[in-house]
């Protein structure tokens, strides 16, 4: 039976334990995972989309449809891309955030780099030819699990 330091035993959350991921096991993490959510400021409304990602070179790169909201949104100053996996029965996961800049990727070598990769089938409909890069600036961590 476990006794928290307030007294109380076996309350709910109190056998939690969350812990800060370093940067390296932050971007292990990051490049593990195949889909997440970008958020972003459209107008004055912040915007969260699920998207399928790429890591290369720790910078992260999406695809987007060249009418579509997230591309006519970019470039924006800050951009946050996070990423997680959870297991409810065992009551462990993890979350990675990603912090920075969002911006089209205009290099046509890149581009075409980029087009070569194997990425999951895109959750939206049409085209998805734009690439986008979020360069983080700050990434951020935990994994959660039963103490």
């Amino acid at each position: 039976m476990t006794t928290s330091t307030n007294g109380y035993t076996n309350m709910p959350g109190t056998r939690h334990v969350a812990e800060e991921l370093d940067n390296s096991r932050c971007w292990q993490l990051l490049q593990s995972s195949r889909s997440g959510r970008i958020g972003f400021l459209a107008g004055d409304r912040i915007e969260i989309f699920p998207v399928n990602h790429l890591v290369e070179e720790q910078v992260v790169y999406f695809r987007t449809s060249e009418d579509g909201l997230l591309a006519r949104s970019t470039p924006q100053p800050n951009a946050s891309f996070q990423t997680d996996e959870t297991h409810s029965a065992r009551m462990t996961g993890w979350s990675i955030l990603a912090s920075g800049p969002l911006e089209k990727v205009d290099d046509a070598s890149l581009i075409t780099f980029l087009a070569g990769r194997q990425w999951d089938e895109p959750w939206a409909e049409g085209l998805q030819a734009i690439f986008l890069r979020l360069t983080p600036g700050i990434l951020t961590g935990r994994s959660f699990h039963m103490d």
